[in-house]
């Protein structure tokens, strides 16, 4: 008898090894946390799509502050959509995203990390201020863009522009004469215009400047803790003086 009852618990145990074994593996580790991240596609070197997922300055920041979670950077479409995407969770982070009150609704920001500057690439070269250029000209912008809540209360009030998907199509819309000028940020647009600017058939002018956060959709149930590792990250490499 003795025997048959150690035989009967040797399935038993290894029926609570099975259990337990099931339910430690079912506790995700920060390590098997799945994070998808995305950006604007052409906001280089802050952020850009190399035609295979979304590259730059603010994807390699999230990746490396985050470096115990799986971060995957994705491209998910226009800006537009990648701000959609973020309020219902498909994405978890937007790479880099100036702080509005609209935007607040649906993202928790980090601390800041970058400061990019804001000017109008123009052919025009009497425009000389952002108020010459809203008042008197007629501009392009990109659908879906901020330009910080100054700049973007002035462009409500303007029925002059233009709102084209992304900025090749801008580039073409100015180059062709269809617009005098297109808004948008200057590392970019340097990057965008390298030819016409040598030439001199585009110049530009500084109109402002707006900090770049880390948005966390508050869709992620772990948005606060997210945040809270970015901000040690961003403060500890002093990335914003």
């Amino acid at each position: 008898m003795k025997r048959k009852v150690k035989v009967a618990w040797i399935p038993l145990l290894i029926g609570i090894l099975l259990v337990s074994a099931f339910a430690m593996a079912s506790v995700a580790t920060p390590q098997e946390e799945i994070l998808i991240v995305s950006g604007h596609e052409a906001w280089s070197p802050v952020m850009y799509y190399d035609s295979k997922t979304i590259v730059g300055i603010g994807p390699d920041l999230v990746k490396n502050a985050l470096s115990d979670y799986q971060v995957f950077s994705q491209y998910k479409g226009a800006w537009d959509v990648v701000q959609e995407k973020a309020k219902t969770g498909e994405i978890d982070i937007i790479v880099a995203v100036y702080k509005t009150e609209e935007r607040q609704e649906y993202l928790l920001y980090s601390k800041p990390y970058l400061l990019d500057p804001i000017g109008i690439f123009t052919t025009d070269g009497s425009l000389l201020t952002l108020e010459d250029a809203l008042n008197l000209k007629k501009g392009v912008i990109t659908l879906g863009d901020s330009y910080g809540e100054k700049i973007d209360a002035l462009i409500k009030e303007n029925h002059n522009l233009l709102v084209v998907k992304n900025p090749d199509e801008a580039k073409e819309v100015l180059l062709s004469g269809e617009a005098d000028y297109f808004l948008y940020s200057i590392y970019s647009g340097e990057n965008l215009f390298k030819e016409e600017l040598k030439s001199g058939e585009v110049t530009y002018f500084k109109v402002g400047s707006e900090l770049f956060y880390v948005g966390v959709s508050k869709a992620n149930p772990d948005a606060e803790k997210i945040v809270q590792i970015l901000n040690e990250y961003i403060n500890e490499n002093c990335l914003l003086e």
